[in-house]
């Protein structure tokens, strides 16, 4: 190691082997003479890093830890809000239903109302062979004249005729709670039960007078969303299918309606269904 001396008489500067350090001679400049400073061991301060560089980790890890406790926090919170959440969609979808059943219960008397008797189960051609539903047959009550004006209700509902309308159906024969529905779905979820003990027997319409039971306790369309059955096509329930096909997307129940328009959801089952069925039987009644 060399040191760094500087006369101190003439100023000339040099470096001087660490061996003499200590010892006196004369400058080679000047000639005075001089003493090489003794060897000291210059210790470097450790170098600091950056404070701020290290409050800015601090802070990252802060906020980081922050935003995980308040992601858990949310988390924890949607779960305990979903099941609330989800009970009140379904209770507005039970409610729409139970609207949709309604306007169709009361086009239905309103039909009674303008032509003397309940709409048949469903139209017939010449020979009496069924082509539309009585669904189609109400159209006109339920504000779709215009649709109704495109079926042919003498021709088959499948028919080249009818089979444009029959892709239109309205979303009031729709349940929004029928887990295999959709907007574009041509099935219905809304079905008569036909028998001839039933408001609908078949081809010929029942009138208001004929419904001895009492119009509370008759019923007049159920729900189904097992039935898969066109809203156009003269398909229904008899009275033993509503044991088997009977039933909805709601929990618990179902929504059925009446003669009177009225419209009840229904705890007890397809079995509690059947004395409701019949217009003219004199069955108890008992809804849970």
């Amino acid at each position: 190691m060399s040191i760094h001396f500087e006369c101190p008489h003439c100023g000339h500067k040099t470096l001087v082997e660490d061996k003499f350090a200590g010892q006196s001679g004369p400058c080679r400049e000047c000639g005075q003479q001089v003493t090489v400073p003794q060897l000291t061991s210059q210790v470097r301060p450790p170098s600091q890093k950056s404070s701020s560089g290290a409050g800015m980790t601090v802070a990252f890890v802060i906020m980081a830890a922050i935003g995980v406790i308040g992601l858990m926090l949310m988390c924890g919170l949607v779960a305990l809000l979903l099941p609330a959440v989800n009970a009140a969609r379904e209770a507005a979808r039970r409610t729409t239903c139970m609207n949709n059943m309604r306007g169709i219960a009361l086009a239905i008397v309103s039909y009674e109302q303008a032509n003397g008797t309940l709409p048949p189960a469903y139209a017939t051609d010449a020979n009496g062979n069924p082509t539309v539903s009585w669904r189609v047959l109400i159209l006109p009550y339920l504000g779709e004249q215009a649709l109704y004006s495109q079926f042919d209700t003498s021709q088959p509902w499948d028919s080249p005729q009818n089979l444009a309308a029959s892709q239109q159906m309205p979303n009031v024969f729709r349940c929004p709670s029928d887990p295999t529905g959709s907007p574009m779905s041509v099935t219905t979820n809304y079905l008569a039960i036909v028998g001839p003990e039933t408001v609908f027997t078949g081809p010929n319409g029942v009138r208001l007078a004929d419904i001895t039971d009492g119009m509370a306790n008759t019923l007049l369309i159920v729900e189904s969303s097992t039935a898969g059955v066109h809203w156009s096509s003269p398909e229904d329930l008899d009275v033993n299918s509503v044991l088997s096909l009977a039933g909805s997307g709601h929990s618990g129940g179902e929504n059925v309606a009446f003669v009177d328009g009225s419209v009840r959801f229904v705890t007890g089952g397809a079995v509690l269904l059947s004395p409701m069925a019949t217009r003219d039987g004199g069955e108890p009644v008992v809804l849970p």
